[in-house]
């Protein structure tokens, strides 16, 4: 299994959500958004189905919840549920102009066959979705997972670390799924591009028919668990050369515990005063306890693909790559690029997240695989000697200012 350090109840990030189609899983979804601060405008072709999605919503919403059209509903959204299976957008929306530059996330799956008679398709809905929408950022997510699995509490999902999987060719529509995955407990694991689509739509396929045809009932679901490593010497004689044998290959089955770690905590500061220090992707020695200097060797600092260069009280060296970030969404997304940590395959996600007018919650999730030594050691010295102090910088930064480098 996977490490997994985390607190309770983190929530990363407050959008602005539009249902585009309200049957059972937009319902679903849009009102455990809502609960969760999203703001959320369910749309519908029927009015009284997204009326009543909204009256259920809120119930438990902690922001506004609105309804009416599916054209008010993707206008209204930054970040736009696609409930509609098969459906142009053209005919479901009106003008595709309102979903230009937004994460469109597609979790529809091809209609039953009589007899769960499956074929593999040669191309996947959300793939169709993209073509007719080629200027949205469509995202595959959610279709694995049937709506009685939403009804279980987070904590649940999450001690069970119950995935979502994500097919995407934009990294800022793989960040929002990832953000709304992990506000429901869920665990986001990167699917590759687009294309890969076909797999999910696949896998969603064998779930229902599992429901179906074999007897585990509609919580049934396809994950994917992480295990520790085997200790000591192989029983059989371990992984031999053979035809997966190359680079990629070697790299793929190298042995490596992924490990996921958050860290989270409220500061008595404006988001804005707080996003001031970060928005430099080479300003963290200013604000960060454990970074003595910062050096950018490509990029701006606010452009996505900028390395810096930072040197640590204990002489350490590490490079970082800022993989996207986003001003208006308050959240920037890093990887490691070089360490003498023994790592491999690291991102980070940092997101501020305004509570009211005076105070932010701050969230840092790091994944990344351990490749020697002690595992559980290493993703607690991420989590307190990197993100625990790194909010405690912050918070010290919010209420004296900069320190000095």
């Amino acid at each position: 299994m996977s490490l997994w350090i985390s607190p309770p109840n983190a929530r990363i990030g407050l959008m602005k959500i539009g249902i585009i189609g309200t049957g059972n899983m937009g319902r679903t979804l849009g009102g455990l958004w809502a609960a969760a601060g999203h703001e959320v405008f369910f749309g519908g072709r029927r009015p009284e189905a997204a009326g009543e999605a909204a009256v259920l919503a809120r119930a438990h919403a902690t922001a506004e919840v609105r309804n009416g059209t599916n054209h008010e509903a993707a206008s209204f959204g930054d970040v736009l549920l696609y409930c509609v299976r098969g459906i142009d957008p053209a005919d479901a929306i009106g003008d595709r102009d309102v979903l230009n530059g937004k994460p469109l996330i597609d979790l529809n799956n091809r209609a039953i066959p009589s007899g769960f008679q499956f074929e593999v398709s040669p191309s996947s809905l959300a793939e169709t979705l993209q073509t007719q929408a080629p200027n949205a950022k469509v995202a595959k997510a959610f279709n694995m997972l049937p709506q009685e699995v939403f009804e279980i509490e987070r904590a649940e999902l999450q001690d069970k670390h119950v995935s979502v999987l994500i097919a995407t060719d934009h990294q800022d529509a793989r960040i929002a799924v990832e953000i709304l995955a992990h506000d429901l407990g869920l665990n986001p694991v990167n699917a590759g591009p687009l294309r890969n689509a076909r797999l999910l739509e696949s896998a969603a396929d064998l779930v229902r028919y599992l429901i179906a045809r074999t007897g585990p009932g509609p919580l049934a679901i396809l994950s994917v668990p992480l295990l520790t490593s085997a200790t000591g010497s192989s029983r059989f004689g371990g992984r031999r050369p053979s035809e997966l044998d190359g680079p990629e290959p070697q790299r793929i089955f190298s042995v490596g515990q992924h490990l996921r770690v958050e860290s989270s905590g409220q500061i008595d500061a404006p988001v804005d005063v707080l996003w001031s220090f970060v928005s430099n992707f080479n300003n963290i020695a200013h604000w960060h306890p454990d970074v003595i200097a910062s050096r950018l060797e490509s990029g701006t600092g606010t452009d996505a693909g900028s390395v810096r260069n930072l040197r640590l009280r204990n002489g350490m060296c590490i490079r970082e790559r800022l993989l996207a970030i986003s001003p208006e969404n308050h959240y920037y997304k890093y990887s490691v690029i070089e360490s003498p940590l023994p790592m491999r395959d690291h991102e980070s996600l940092v997101r501020f997240t305004r509570l009211n007018g005076s105070r932010t919650r701050v969230t840092w999730i790091a994944e990344f695989s351990a490749t020697g030594g002690d595992a559980e050691a290493l993703a607690n010295g991420v989590k307190t000697g990197v993100m625990d102090l790194g909010i405690e910088g912050l918070t010290a930064a919010a209420t004296s200012g900069r320190k000095e480098v």
